[in-house]
This record gives structure tokens, C-alpha cells and sequence, in this order.
């Protein structure tokens, strides 16, 4: 790792005077790495594992991040205690950096023409609207929903104000308050984003929000999941998924940053990362089932999905 990335780019002194204002106005990768959440909670994670109480949970708070740090909260309540002011601060610049870095270019592997103009598309879970803001330039003929929790949403559209207020004044983005636990009031729109929601839940959670999605659908709706997808470690049959010899299956330094996250998402969330396998057992529990996936292997991806339809 260089050095840079883990520089905030203020002078010492500035840093010094106000601490817990380090990682403001930066680019946020520097807060993301220094995150110690998960380092620290990876050393109970044998522990966590042993118990029976844990150790085939899903639950989110039954991971080691609360025996590390003596709380029985989920991860964002427990950054909401007035004590972890500056870790929810820092939390929340490093994702925003991470997001940048991953970028949103991998929606442009659908071809969003085959919608018709005015068609609708719910960013669920969507934040400030990193993605939709690239969508709405990649595909202007398409309306964004952006859904998130209502303190995020009244923070994204004071920003959206900021640097596209037309989008916002013609309603081509709309920013709705939302619970993706909650049935989805968007009924049969053209299409659904999830990025990076999948892997911070268990997959009874996960199940949960996707089933939902698939009871607002339509069958020609179409669900898009933007995160990782693992290769398998050992020889699988299916060979798109072999790494060309002599590489590792992993692809080696190139990949761990996969399996690394993997891993983070299991100590702080009890999830995962999802293999093709893993993701489309799932999503066939909820209905839906891959048309195809995307992207480059051992980066950022684009899973698409249709409703499976019955014939009764």
C-alpha cells in the first residue's frame, strides 16, 4: 500500500489543534484503512465461532465486534452512541472514499435503452445517491428513487440541492424515506439497485429485503446487485470461474482484497461475500434468478436478475 493513501493531506498542526476533525474534507481512504472496528474484533472471532450461541447465527448482533467492544448493539447502533461521535464521523467519510474508489461505472455494463423513457428504476438502500447521480447522466431517460433511512434521505437532498437541483425541481430524482425490511411501496418499476445492502446483511436478513423487491415486481422488472463476487479457492465446474494457469484461483495479491472483505464482513455483520452459487440459491429463495453477471473478475461487479415467473 502507498504511503498517499493514507494521507490526509492537511499539515500536522492542523490535525493536532482539532482531531476529531481529521478525516473531514478529505478524499476518505485514509479513514477507511484506518478503521480498527474490524481488526480488533478479528481476534474474537475463533471465540465467536466456538460458541453455540454464535456460531451458526446470522444475527448482527451476535458477531464479534460485541464481544471486542462489550455491547450487545448492531454496528450502526452502536456508532449512534454519543461516545463514537468521531467513529460514525470517520465511518462515514471512509465508506464515501471506498464508494469513490469503486466508482459506479459498472452500471454501464446494462444497456439501459431498453427501457422506455420515463421508466422508473429504485436505488434501495441508495445513500446520498452516488449511483443514481451517474445514472442519471448514463441513462437521462430514466427516473431514480432513491430510498434510504429518513435522517440520510433529508442529508441527500440538501446535497443533491447543492449540485443538481434541476434533477430534484423536475422529479427525474426523487429521494423516499424507506426501510428495506419493510414491504416496498415502489410497486412495478422498471428496475431495482442494490450496492453493497447484500453483503452487510445474513442471508435471513438478505432474504428478506429481496423477497419484498420481488413481491413490488413486475415481470419484466429487472434487480441489479452491484458488489463482489468471490471465486472459489478450490476447482469448480464451472469454468468461467477458473483463473487462467498459472494463476491462483484467488488471482492471488491481485484478489485478496475480496477475501479480506469477506471476511470484515463476516467479524462486523455475521454476512458475506457471495460465490455465483451462494448468490443465486439466494436469490431463487426470494424469486429471482440471474440473467447474467458483469464485470471484470476480482473487482467490482454487476449481478442482473428477473423475476422467476410461474406457469400456474
Amino acid at each position: 500500500m502507498h504511503s498517499s493513501v493514507l494521507d490526509t493531506g492537511k499539515p500536522i498542526e492542523e490535525i493536532l489543534e482539532n482531531p476529531a476533525a481529521k478525516h473531514a474534507g478529505t478524499h476518505g481512504l485514509a479513514a477507511f484503512f484506518e478503521f480498527d472496528e474490524p481488526a480488533k474484533s478479528s481476534t474474537i472471532l475463533v471465540e465467536n465461532m466456538f460458541d453455540p450461541k454464535t456460531a451458526f447465527s446470522d444475527n448482527p448482533v451476535h458477531t464479534p465486534i460485541q464481544r471486542a467492544f462489550k455491547h450487545d448493539l448492531t454496528l450502526y447502533e452502536w456508532f449512534e452512541l454519543p461516545e463514537n461521535a468521531y467513529r460514525r464521523r470517520r465511518f462515514g467519510i471512509g465508506m464515501m472514499g471506498l464508494a469513490a474508489m469503486e466508482g459506479n461505472e459498472i452500471l454501464s455494463e446494462f444497456d439501459w435503452t431498453v427501457f422506455p423513457k420515463g421508466s422508473v428504476v429504485v436505488d434501495v438502500g441508495g445513500g446520498f445517491g452516488a449511483s443514481a447521480k451517474f445514472l442519471a447522466t448514463h441513462a437521462p431517460h430514466v427516473n431514480i428513487i432513491i430510498q434510504d433511512k429518513p435522517e440520510v434521505t433529508t442529508a441527500g437532498i440538501r446535497a443533491w440541492q447543492g449540485h443538481s437541483s434541476d434533477l430534484l425541481e423536475s422529479k427525474r430524482v426523487i429521494f423516499q424515506s424507506h426501510d428495506f425490511f419493510d414491504p416496498q411501496p415502489v410497486k412495478q418499476p422498471a428496475g431495482f439497485i442494490l450496492k453493497s445492502i447484500i453483503h452487510n446483511w445474513g442471508d435471513s436478513y438478505s432474504l428478506k429485503i429481496l423477497t419484498h423487491l420481488r413481491a413490488a415486481a413486475s415481470p419484466d422488472t429487472k434487480l441489479f446487485i452491484v458488489g463482489v463476487i468471490l471465486q472459489y479457492l478450490c476447482p469448480s465446474s464451472n469454468d468461467s470461474e477458473t483463473s487462467p494457469e498459472p494463476l491462483l484461483p484467488s488471482y492471488g495479491a491481485h484478489g485478496e482484497h475480496q477475501y479480506m472483505l469477506d471476511m470484515a464482513m463476516m467479524t462486523v455483520f455475521n454476512a458475506r461475500e457471495h460465490t455465483t452459487d451462494s448468490l443465486s440459491a439466494l436469490l431463487r429463495k426470494a424469486g429471482w434468478e440471474i440473467d447474467a453477471i458483469r464485470g471484470t473478475l476480482m473487482g467490482v461487479q454487476l449481478t442482473v436478475a428477473s423475476p422467476i415467473v410461474s406457469d400456474n
